[in-house]
């Protein structure tokens, strides 16, 4: 494993995911600082998602180093796809994003 993919592992945690494990996690330079406030953004809504789509506490989220992953692919996903483009399925959903999250998931 890379040394990031340990770092989240092993240190941080749901709540503590900023913009700069984002920009690490798609390997955006630390200097360029324009996207910053968009990624932050992003951040924030890929958070959102994961807490409503689980419906779990983010105290409890804090425990799940999967969610972290989750998370940053959700993020990311938003990011690389922030432009409107023909032939992008809206309807399907990643496949890794929806198992990680089903598996924490709080059913009704």
């Amino acid at each position: 494993m890379n040394n990031f993919i340990d770092e989240l592992h092993s240190s941080v945690i749901f709540s503590e995911l900023n913009e700069f494990h984002l920009k690490r996690y798609l390997n955006i330079e630390d200097d360029f600082t324009e996207d910053d406030d968009m990624l932050l953004m992003y951040l924030v809504a890929a958070k959102e998602y994961v807490i409503n789509y689980t419906s779990l506490p983010v105290e409890k989220l804090n425990d799940i180093q999967s969610i972290n992953i989750a998370t940053l692919l959700l993020a990311g996903d938003f990011y690389s796809r922030r432009n409107a483009a023909f032939g992008y399925d809206n309807n399907k959903v990643n496949f890794i994003l929806k198992s990680i999250l089903d598996m924490h998931r709080k059913w009704l």
